[in-house]
């Protein structure tokens, strides 16, 4: 299914407001409203049902409405949105709600000591699914559903996520299921037991009146792999990746190639703040807003900003104008992004699938990072997916760093199979070999890598490393390519050495090897390594598209994040600096008929010889798509 399906330039309007707060929606004004949403050519706006603090923004006979909302504000907002044609869903915190936890300590998450939270600690305080509070939250779902029948075209549920609770609740059920809760992985297993709970239960409450409602549980991160879980229940993603707000400026891509393959159309999420969420007077860059909405076009996703309103209702201009500078570009652009589908070599099967998609933006695997970026540095075309893949589809598959395979084992099988049908495999570190590392799974022999010893406390060799032994009886290479198979090893963690420390010869390394193992490639261009290039295809328009991105993020700010201090690094991008003279190539079957810059419309010289387009983009500046029309 396209991304295109859902709205195209959205903002998700936050509104998590304190009950000590004053003139809740005081300042409201319907003619204000739309007027900032014009300026920010919105299509959509993400509006507030219930917020963190637990508070209602609507009349309601189940929540508990802001002590000092003076108006009806939700459904005044929407009124006001759907006279300019401004698509509404509405927002439920979930895993948050302070009312809740203020009446309710006992439905908070409970730590193995007993403690739920910290009574003297500013800040939010998670809730447990496991306890009655659930029946509550479905409840209020239900009513919010029923009161907006209509008006509202789905619903994004918050904080959402697997969490270990030893509270009374959860006690008795893990008892109950035969598990032990002393044990941590019986513990893990009863809080999937009762997420599943939760996404069944919530998933109908929000569909109670209207089948067709879009859902979307979020956890800040899309897992890879969590086919049973969320992406069971969701009907479509919003990729939740503030770049300056922790998540970084990769996350976002690498995200976004793994939703590509989900089937489920999905929305990129960015912020305007400088940082993170519930920064009021806080404002990006033009220049870093632009390139991150282009970056969602380039990556199959639909555009959605986070904004946080003032509590009096009244609309921020400063942010409307940001906005709608970005969203002026896409706009324009979007003709070139819809229906479109990605055109890929590579399948990167994410270590975070192992664990079944568990852990967030910040626990995400570094082998996996690792090779992300490579691949977008190298400007590959790929996919991230998970274990369920269809790796026929590939042309080479890369296994990084983590994934042994058990002789007879599925995952063993399934790369057998692969291989077997002419498939190219890269393997890394303990991938490829059996569980306790002694040898190549079958088929995988490529011979071993040896030291004159590894590092330990009672030998090693200078600062860091063992040099390899010249004098050794058989040779020991580091990296091994057997061509006739189309398999090459790296016998050290590659990526996850690329993660943590950046030696730009490994990623040499790598591109050596796909190029040995992938000498045809979808599309190749002069790009320096900041640089993103994506190629698409739109069936219906009989054309490719290229997108061209470049932008140089920089870090600022505290040298590491502290959050618990207010402290932390930010991405910034500031700069947009022009690039010229691009040369570029597209693989295709047909013959190409013209190959045009966009939105312009404006011709550049070809070629065509042995089913590749040559070009030259002679100028980049932040986001450049390329239409290669065919015969």
């Amino acid at each position: 299914m396209s991304s295109l399906s859902l709205p195209s330039r959205q903002v998700h309007l936050d509104f998590h407001t304190s009950g000590h707060i004053p003139g809740v929606g005081a300042r409201f004004q319907k003619a204000q409203f739309q007027e900032m949403l014009r300026w920010g050519r919105v299509n959509s706006v993400t509006l507030f049902s219930k917020c963190h603090h637990g508070y209602s923004y609507h009349d309601t006979a189940i929540g508990e409405r802001h002590p000092h909302l003076h108006c009806d504000l939700l459904p005044l907002q929407m009124e006001a949105c759907h006279e300019i044609g401004v698509q509404t869903p509405i927002y439920i915190s979930a895993g948050l709600d302070e009312v809740s936890n203020g009446r309710h300590p006992e439905w908070g998450v409970k730590a193995k000591d007993g403690k739920t939270f910290d009574p003297l600690r500013a800040g939010f305080k998670l809730l447990c699914f496991g306890t009655p509070y659930l029946d509550y939250l479905c409840a209020q779902i239900e009513e919010a559903a029923t009161q907006f029948e209509g008006r509202t075209p789905g619903v994004f549920l918050d904080i959402i996520g697997a969490r270990r609770c030893y509270c009374r609740w959860c006690l008795e059920g893990m008892q109950a299921a035969g598990l032990n809760p002393a044990s941590d992985t019986d513990a893990d297993e009863y809080a999937g037991h009762v997420l599943h709970r939760y996404f069944k239960r919530t998933t109908a409450a929000c569909r109670v009146r209207e089948s067709g409602m879009r859902v979307f549980h979020n956890s800040g991160h899309v897992g890879k792999g969590d086919r049973e879980g969320a992406l069971r229940f969701n009907s479509h993603l919003e990729l939740e990746s503030l770049p300056t707000g922790g998540w970084g400026y990769d996350h976002f891509p690498v995200s976004a190639k793994y939703a590509a393959t989900t089937g489920l159309p999905f929305l990129g999420m960015t912020g305007k703040f400088h940082q993170t969420w519930g920064e009021f007077g806080g404002f990006k860059r033009p220049e870093a807003l632009r390139y991150e909405c282009a970056a969602m076009l380039a990556f199959g996703a639909r555009c959605s900003i986070g904004d946080q309103l003032h509590p009096s209702g009244q609309m921020n201009p400063d942010t409307y104008e940001l906005i709608g500078a970005a969203y002026k570009d896409v706009e324009a652009n979007e003709p070139w992004a819809v229906g479109a589908e990605n055109v890929v070599d590579i399948a990167l099967v994410s270590p975070e699938a192992l664990a079944g998609g568990a852990g967030g933006h910040n626990q995400t695997s570094a082998a996996e990072e690792g090779a992300a970026r490579m691949l977008l540095e190298l400007h590959a075309a790929f996919d991230v997916v998970d274990l369920n893949a269809d790796m026929a589809r590939y042309k080479v598959v890369i296994l990084p760093d983590e994934f042994t395979l058990e002789p007879g084992g599925p995952l063993a099988g399934k790369i057998a199979a692969y291989l077997a049908g002419g498939g190219r495999l890269l393997l890394s570190g303990k991938s490829g070999l059996t569980p306790d590392l002694s040898a190549f799974a079958a088929d995988l022999d490529l011979g071993r890598a040896v030291p004159y010893f590894n590092r330990t406390w009672d030998h090693f060799c200078s600062h860091q490393h063992t040099p390899d032994d010249p004098d050794a009886p058989e040779p020991t290479p580091g990296a091994l390519l057997d061509a006739g198979r189309g398999i090459a090893y790296f016998a050290h963690p590659i990526f996850t050495g690329y993660r943590e420390y950046g030696q730009p010869l490994y990623r040499d390394l790598v591109k050596d090897a796909l190029a040995a193992l992938l000498p045809d490639p979808a599309f190749s261009v002069t790009l320096p390594s900041q640089g993103r290039a994506t190629l698409t295809r739109q069936h219906d328009q009989n054309r490719h598209v290229l997108h061209l991105l470049y932008a140089t993020p920089v870090k600022r700010g505290a040298a590491q994040s502290q959050w618990a201090s207010g402290t932390q690094s930010v991405e910034v991008i500031e700069d947009l600096v022009p690039l010229h003279d691009i040369a570029c190539t597209v693989r295709m079957e047909n013959s190409a008929a013209s190959v045009t810059l966009e939105p312009g419309g404006e011709a550049l010289p070809f070629v065509q010889e042995n089913g590749v387009v040559s070009f030259t983009v002679p100028h980049l500046l932040c986001h450049q798509m390329v239409a290669i029309s065919e015969k």
